[in-house]
């Protein structure tokens, strides 16, 4: 196919969702796309994972094949378990954004494109403390959280400059398994980082073992 994913963005809001669903509605126009062999894969690109499921549940299952969902599933946002479980469940890879954060992640003053409040920023001091004790880069323990879940396909890094390119595949460098032990990932729970059921989406993850 000429295309290997056509992507309906941002349907967010009532005024935006309601012309992509329901008889010619959007969802629909990229089925026919699909079926007649222009694109791969029908996608969604949402920040809202209560609109991305609406969406999804308008339409007939296996249409949608995977979904770029940001600023859900991240260490300082888990809000969107219940709807990568829900993607997991029909069969649909999750394509994940805003890992770090909105750089909050990386060292940044901003979350969510807007300034950090601060019980943001006493969240972003408690991963640092917690990521020093274990001796792990803060950043690269966010790309591992990110890549957990089984359903989470790829990770989409928004880079700025050249030398932002260079760091964030520096992160994947030095080798290609995990650095993070399991360790971490209970005292984070244990400290209120991560919510207590965020390990249910993880296969293999023995989140009780040292």
């Amino acid at each position: 196919p000429p295309f290997d994913v056509l992507r309906l963005h941002d349907a967010e809001e009532e005024e935006t969702f309601s012309p992509c669903v329901g008889k010619g509605g959007g969802l629909e126009a990229l089925g026919r796309l699909k079926s007649a062999g222009v694109c791969s894969e029908v996608s969604l690109g949402m920040g809202d994972a209560v609109f991305a499921r609406r969406l999804m549940e308008s339409c007939e299952q296996g249409l949608i094949d995977n979904v770029m969902i940001a600023g859900v599933w991240n260490l300082l946002n888990q809000e969107g378990l219940e709807f990568l479980i829900f993607c997991q469940e029909r069969g649909v890879k999750i394509h994940l954004a805003s890992v770090f954060a909105s750089g909050a992640l990386w060292g940044g003053d901003r979350y969510n494109c807007a300034p950090m409040s601060e019980e943001i920023q006493k969240k972003v001091q408690g991963w640092r403390e917690l990521c020093e004790k274990h001796k792990a880069a803060l950043p690269r323990v966010a790309l591992e959280f990110a890549l957990l879940p089984e359903v989470v396909e790829l990770v989409a890094i928004g880079c700025a400059t050249v030398e932002e390119v260079r760091q964030n595949s520096a992160l994947w460098e030095e080798d290609s398994g995990s650095t993070v032990p399991v360790s971490l990932w209970k005292e984070a729970m244990e400290r209120g980082l991560l919510r207590k059921d965020f390990a249910q989406l993880i296969t293999g993850l023995n989140i009780n073992r040292n």
